[in-house]
């Protein structure tokens, strides 16, 4: 079957007038657009090529990347589990606020967040949106893993299996994953499904506003990777939030948390000097000022994770919120690395879908651009560099944070 692909494709593909098709080894078909456009479709052991109707779900992900319904191709693969196969981890509300939201740089007058906060839901908006998939029996236990030998560690990201659905959370954008569901029937229903969106939130139900900074696309093409550095809100202290036992787990196992960096004034914290994660994850704590770029916590705070990374571990950054001052090296990071500057407002947004609303044309945030540009530069990213050397940050550890943040 999967010498006749390269034919099957070409053949639909002219016929349509819109683009052709090649192989690219076994694992992969690389659609050429008529606009330019390259998709990239994941090829299994078991596929076959045929052209079904779009599900709303397939639809939705092809169009998000550039991807046109007449031209499509999917894979069709046998399997005792009914799912829709493609899989958004951005919940709607976000989706719609990061894809019809355009700033411009130009005019600070203008926020357009609430049109999409204020909308009412049934779920929380600083959260993913879960993936679940429904099998045709009961479900004993669940194996999902990256691989589709299953050759490795298995991926806990299962939440919950109860009688056919399996639902897993904390996914990560734009991969494939493979499960194996083994049912009370003796039976195995064996596939795999991908994941689509930019966004990675996280859910954790004891912490607010939690998200990977990974995700985001820079001028130059390259994108953010995912699981090097999260950021969000307090895990303990003054103010009634206790990270559960569970959500503990999620940061140390899933997120690979080796670092905990606390931007609270000491008065906010619960003094202890020990990350509530665990004695073994490192502690660092600064007391920074709100929107003050030349406060050295952000730079002492940015060689930290510049070691973290070093070491193969991820970083978790926060204050009370997850808002203010940890947005303030969210977006220092972010700018360094070659986000658009309106991405980077977008993103400082985002903190409004936890229920504390934040405005890029907020005081606090024009008078942290009024200071930045006394540092010079023809755009964000040269203006945070040169604040950056001035303080102390060399050109070299910029280089490195950027080898290691910046996927190839």
């Amino acid at each position: 079957m999967k010498k006749r692909i390269p034919y099957i494709l070409f053949s639909f593909l002219l016929l349509c007038g819109q683009a052709f098709a090649q192989t690219t080894g076994k694992e992969s078909i690389l659609l050429h657009l008529h606009d330019g456009q390259k998709w990239a479709f994941p090829m299994g052991e078991t596929d076959s090529i045929t052209f079904p109707t779009l599900s709303d779900s397939q639809a939705g992900w092809l169009y998000g990347n550039q991807v046109h319904k007449e031209v499509l191709v999917r894979t069709y693969y046998v399997s005792s589990a009914t799912n829709n196969w493609y899989y958004s981890l951005e919940n709607p509300q976000v989706t719609k606020f990061l894809n019809e939201v355009t700033y411009d740089n130009n005019d600070y007058s203008i926020s357009s967040i609430n049109n999409y906060y204020n909308y009412y839901t049934s779920y929380k908006k600083d959260q993913p949106t879960n993936v679940g998939i429904t099998c045709k029996e009961n479900v004993d236990s669940v194996v999902l893993s990256e691989r589709f030998d299953f050759q490795g560690k298995s991926l806990q990201r299962c939440i919950d299996f109860s009688g056919k659905r399996i639902v897993f959370s904390n996914l990560i954008p734009q991969k494939t994953y493979y499960y194996k569901a083994f049912l009370t029937d003796g039976t195995v229903s064996q596939s795999h499904f991908h994941t689509y969106g930019n966004l990675r939130m996280i859910r954790a139900d004891s912490v607010r506003n939690v998200r990977d900074i990974g995700g985001w696309r820079t001028k130059d093409g390259h994108r953010i990777a995912y699981g090097k550095i999260f950021r969000g809100g307090e895990m303990d202290g003054i103010h009634d939030t206790h990270i559960t036992q569970q959500d503990s787990l999620v940061f140390r196992d899933l997120l690979n948390i080796g670092l905990d960096i606390d931007f609270r004034k000491a008065e906010e914290t619960d003094s202890t000097g020990i990350s509530p994660l665990g004695k073994d994850i490192t502690y660092k704590h600064y007391e920074v000022v709100y929107y003050q770029p030349d406060s050295e916590g952000y730079y002492d705070a940015f060689r930290d994770v510049l070691e973290c990374l070093r070491g193969g571990k991820a970083a978790y950054i926060h204050c009370v919120m997850g808002a203010d001052r940890t947005g303030m090296l969210a977006y220092m990071m972010g700018a360094i690395l070659g986000v658009p500057e309106e991405d980077l407002c977008k993103d400082f947004e985002l903190t409004t879908f936890c229920g504390q609303p934040r405005y890029r044309n907020g005081n606090r945030m024009l008078t942290f651009n009024t200071r930045l540009a006394a540092f010079g530069g023809k755009d964000i990213q040269e203006r945070i560099e040169n604040m950056m050397l001035s303080k102390g940050i060399t050109r070299e550890e910029i280089e490195e944070f950027k080898q290691m943040m910046l996927e190839k």
